[in-house]
């Protein structure tokens, strides 16, 4: 049985909260359309029960986080080749955690970057996390590696973003993003539980700025990441008895490879000239260079080139004795 605590009641009650926002929003207009006899007493407990909400978040994110000790402490992050990643890693090992970086090309530029430029301490580890064997392989040589450290944190970073419209995007494709997206995070996570049980450690994912709303062109992606904010909503109320902790990042769009303009353009021409003849027949003849500037138009709008931010906050959700929930950088 779950034991049930102010501070667990708290955390349900946020997530509904951030959850169902809209809906809050529709229920407030709603009353006006009730009986004035009971209108005010619903202004009063829907009131009250927001501005409590209000509160306890202004405590929660202005109270201090003190760090914990990094000494003994090990982290797995996938996703190490580019991007946030790759920075995390830097971090961490600056900070003197054990840093076991899964790359999916291991000998690969990002890769040798890493191990050049970092301690000992950090170990670059083959992973696919669309793969059983290469997650089982990764933890087998985690588990060799760690002496007498603790796993404290896993970090599922490892993404990929297709973009297009659901007409004209392959299954194939589809499949391929779900698979790195959300069954990745699952299957990593679940791989890494009993230890994170034991350490009473904590799980990290990165989910997006769109895991909260689908957005057209992204609809894929924007599912994916949906899928996988969901996942650790409900594993961060499972995980609660056992002191395991499960946050989730949704970062904007950043300035890394992961939006680079040659690869999205590649991406969409090759799925342009796979796209089915009775599909093209019925798009307009300018579909793929509508993508384009929607593409171009979304990473223009909503791309930062400072990663500090992002990576910053990562780092709290890794090292604060009480991190948030959920981060939005």
């Amino acid at each position: 049985m779950l034991k049930l605590d102010f501070k667990f009641l708290l955390l349900n009650v946020k997530d509904c909260v951030q959850t169902y926002s809209v809906s809050a929003i529709l229920a407030f207009i709603l009353v006006l359309l009730v009986p004035s006899s009971i209108r005010w007493c619903l202004f009063y407990v829907v009131g009250v029960f927001f501005v409590s909400y209000l509160v306890a978040t202004f405590i929660e994110d202005w109270k201090p986080r003190k760090h914990v000790n990094p000494n003994g402490k090990a982290v797995l992050i996938t996703g190490c080749d580019t991007g946030f990643g790759n920075e995390l890693a830097r971090r961490l090992d600056r900070l003197g955690l054990h840093v076991f970086a899964g790359c999916l090309f291991p000998k690969g530029e990002g890769a040798e970057d890493l191990k050049q430029n970092t301690s000992d301490r950090l170990h670059i580890v083959p992973l696919d996390v669309t793969f059983d064997d290469s997650v089982q392989e990764a933890k087998d040589y985690i588990k060799t590696q760690l002496g007498d450290n603790i796993l404290w944190a896993v970090v599922n970073n490892a993404g990929i973003n297709a973009g297009g419209e659901v007409i004209w995007t392959s299954m194939n494709t589809v499949k391929k993003i779900f698979d790195v997206n959300t069954f990745g995070v699952v299957r990593v996570t679940k791989a890494f539980l009993p230890m994170l049980c034991k350490s009473q450690g904590r799980v990290i994912t990165t989910t997006s700025f769109v895991a909260r709303c689908s957005t057209p062109g992204l609809v894929a992606y924007s599912s994916s990441k949906q899928a996988a904010q969901s996942f650790c909503d409900g594993l961060r109320l499972e995980m609660y008895r056992f002191g395991v902790k499960v946050i989730t990042i949704q970062p904007s769009a950043h300035n890394t490879n992961f939006v680079n303009k040659e690869r999205i353009f590649d991406y969409l021409n090759k799925e342009w000239e796979e796209t089915a003849l009775e599909v093209k027949e019925v798009m307009p003849d300018d579909t793929l260079e509508f993508g384009k500037r929607v593409a171009m138009n979304i990473t223009t709008w909503s791309t930062t080139y400072d990663l500090k931010g992002t990576i910053d906050q990562f780092e709290e959700a890794i090292m604060a004795e009480n991190p948030k929930y959920s981060y939005n950088p």
